[in-house]
């Protein structure tokens, strides 16, 4: 752009100076002049094809210089042609730059001296005149490169200022688009939104989502610009003013407390209902809003309702449960030990004095009476575990002479009485200890080597423990009718027999194994349980050392 400046200026005052010079007499000089003006369109028209612009400057460069020195050698109009040589350094830094400019300004310098020195002596200049324009020259080239270099400075601190402010123009272009996504992902939720949302501008409402509107039963126009007050009732379920309550809760959120409360709120025709409303201070455009969500919570309370009702009526049952089993427990422990204890009497008195058929029913009387008790026990036993209300006591015990021990001596006659051999073994040196609940434990072997008679016709029942590194492995094995593939999966649910109604060879109340699951639980004791129908059962327990 700057270059099409000197290109006109310098056409502009060729044309009219060559002119003039001509007029003057001064042939040689005009004639110059007009023919730099056609070298220069001409070059110049070539250049607006070919964009060669360094062709361009060099051209301009030749024929200007030329030009001031004719100028300056033949005083050129009225004795000026050496001020015209001024113009050289100053054109030329600006078309070059101050560093090739220089050079070029010093080889204009040098020929102009040279032509200077012919011309004082053929008494055209005088010595002074050259001393003059030798300094003056040197001050224009001196002041011009100096220009140059200010120029060039402020140019680099433009340009450089230019980069910079087309980078935050870039990273501005950045944030406006990430603020317009994020502003369209809002209001992507905002829309979607299945509670009802409210912007609020102090305490008047300046926008809402379609939410609002299907939960009010209302058009948009029925909110923006109105308070929450008229959407609510004039007390609360508390007994405060709504207004009063309002104005405490806007103010806290404003100061950034958020704020979660329940709010009876009333639709545009007047209908109540209930509603969860969270309350939180947003800034938009640099003021603050408050962004306001509320949820219909009218079914929920329902609910709620209901389920505390359940929950009370569940525990009444559930108190009444206890009561009536605690009762019945006393109840038929009663009787039953009266007749346990009159049956004993009558043994002993009428034993030698009835046959043999008779002798009979004093056993089966005992037997009866005790079938009744464990039944009675393991009802108390699973309910308690049921209700929460047993709490084990854990504490470091010998499996074997505190737990199965014990419990062999008191089913050892039950299994003499049947011809089955009950026998017992510990694989290892060392005592098996294990950190657990002494009476769960027990009621586990207790119920397992009952089962393991109660199912065996002939053979033997076998305990055996094992002790490894972290666990205590205890195994109850018998060579009883055994479980078959499709009964296993419901080996230890709640009056469950393989064998079922009046029918079934086995007595029993189908909760032992139940029972003894839950024990497991509590002691963090793994079951398994491996058999085959007609070859026996073996229970397998995995008793923890520790219950870290």
């Amino acid at each position: 752009m700057m270059l099409n400046y000197v290109v006109i200026a310098a056409t502009v005052f060729l044309i009219p100076f060559g002119i003039l010079s001509i007029i003057q007499g001064n042939r040689l000089v005009g004639i110059f002049d007009l023919s730099s003006f056609f070298l220069i369109t001409i070059t110049v028209i070539y250049y607006k094809k070919t964009l060669n612009y360094h062709f361009l400057t060099y051209v301009l460069i030749s024929v200007l210089g030329t030009l001031f020195l004719v100028l300056l050698y033949s005083s050129g109009v009225d004795y000026s042609g050496h001020l015209w040589s001024y113009i050289f350094p100053i054109s030329i830094m600006f078309m070059v730059g101050r560093h090739l400019g220089l050079v070029l300004s010093t080889v204009f310098f040098v020929i102009a001296n040279f032509l200077l020195m012919i011309a004082v002596s053929q008494d055209i200049y005088s010595i002074s005149f050259h001393l003059r324009f030798l300094g003056s020259f040197t001050a224009v080239t001196v002041i011009s490169y100096y220009m140059e270099y200010v120029r060039e400075r402020m140019h680099e601190q433009l340009k450089e200022k230019n980069s910079k402010l087309e980078y935050s123009l870039i990273q501005l272009a950045k944030k406006e688009t990430s603020l317009a996504e994020k502003e369209r992902h809002y209001r992507t939720l905002f829309e979607a939104s299945n509670d009802a949302l409210f912007l609020m501008d102090e305490d008047v409402f300046t926008d809402c989502n379609p939410a609002t509107l299907k939960i009010f039963n209302c058009k948009r126009e029925d909110i923006i610009g109105k308070s929450p007050l008229v959407f609510s009732t004039k007390f609360q379920p508390d007994g405060n003013s709504s207004k009063q309550k309002a104005i405490e809760l806007i103010n806290d959120a404003l100061n950034n407390k958020p704020q979660i409360f329940e709010w009876i709120h009333t639709k545009l025709d007047g209908t109540e209902f209930l509603a969860e409303v969270n309350l939180n201070l947003v800034y938009l455009d640099n003021r603050k809003h408050l962004l306001a969500s509320v949820r219909d919570i009218t079914e929920r309370k329902k609910a709620e309702d209901e389920l505390k009702k359940a929950k009370e009526k569940a525990e009444r049952s559930d108190r009444l449960k206890s009561d009536f089993l605690a009762q019945m427990s006393h109840e038929i422990r009663t009787p039953i030990n009266t007749i346990m204890n009159y049956t004993s009497l009558l043994k002993m008195e009428f034993e030698n004095n009835v046959s043999e058929d008779n002798k009979d029913s004093f056993k089966s009387i005992q037997n009866a009476a005790i079938r009744l008790l464990r039944t009675i026990d393991l009802i108390l036993n699973i309910s308690d575990l049921e209700a929460g209300t047993y709490e084990p006591r854990f504490e470091k015990i010998d499996l074997a002479e505190n737990v199965v021990v014990p419990v062999i001596n008191e089913f050892k006659q039950t299994a003499e009485l049947k011809n089955i051999a009950l026998n017992f073994s510990v694989t290892t040196t060392e005592s098996p200890l294990a950190i657990v609940d002494g009476y769960t434990v027990t009621q586990i072997i207790a119920n397992l080597v009952d089962n393991s008679i109660k199912y065996t016709e002939s053979g033997e029942v076998r305990v055996k423990i094992t002790k490894r590194e972290t666990l205590v492995k205890v195994e109850i094995k018998d060579t009883g009718v055994g479980i078959s593939n499709e009964y296993l999966p419901k080996l230890f649910e709640k009056f469950t027999q393989e064998e079922a109604g009046y029918t079934r060879r086995f007595e029993g109340s189908g909760l032992g194994l139940a029972l003894v699951k839950k024990y497991c639980e509590i002691n963090n004791i793994k079951i398994s349980v491996k058999s085959k129908k007609q070859e026996g059962t073996i229970f397998i327990l995995e008793i923890p050392i520790s219950q870290n």
